[in-house]
């Protein structure tokens, strides 16, 4: 009897097995950039909030410093006196006080 040799089919297209992995490839691919898209706009707000806190804490540090200079002026007469003129109308018993009219 005389063997006859047969050479191996060629398939063609691709198997199951590598459609799923080039499809879990693709998905994992997507899931990723949209995960790194997401995380890129948190930065920038972050980096926005941030940007506004520190102009915040700036302006909180400029009121801090005047309102304790201020502060270490209380005891000061002209201090006493420039607070009793502005806030309380307070004048001197010898002093007139003319308001003139826009009319």
């Amino acid at each position: 009897m005389k063997k006859t040799f047969k050479m191996p089919s060629v398939k063609k297209g691709i198997s199951l097995r590598t459609a799923v992995m080039f499809l879990a490839i693709i998905l994992l691919a997507v899931i990723g950039i949209t995960k790194f898209n997401d995380v890129m706009e948190q930065r920038s707000r972050l980096t926005a909030e941030n940007i506004a806190l520190k102009r915040e804490k700036q302006a909180l540090k400029e009121e801090l410093d005047r309102i304790n200079k201020e502060a270490n002026n209380t005891d000061s007469k002209a201090y006493v006196e420039s607070i009793a003129r502005t806030h309380l109308d307070m004048v001197y018993p010898d002093e007139i006080i003319f308001h003139i009219s826009e009319d």
